[in-house]
């Protein structure tokens, strides 16, 4: 199964409208997790399945810490 590549726009709105500031910064912040991207001439592209598992993996965390 090939996995789908997500540019920063598809990735900036996947989770939430962030800006490209704060796409940044979470790519830079090793304790945010979040997945690395390729860079494909020279831009960067996400795999979907990594951004759907991170963004899970948010929602779980923030659910253990509420209860």
């Amino acid at each position: 199964m090939n996995d789908k590549l997500l540019s920063a726009c598809a990735v900036r709105e996947i989770v939430g409208g962030i800006s490209l500031a704060t796409l940044w910064r979470w790519s830079n912040d090793p304790a945010m997790g979040f997945p690395p991207a390729l860079k494909l001439r020279g831009r960067n592209y996400w795999s979907e399945s990594a951004i759907v598992e991170w963004l899970e993996t948010r929602r779980q965390a923030h659910q253990a810490k509420a209860a």
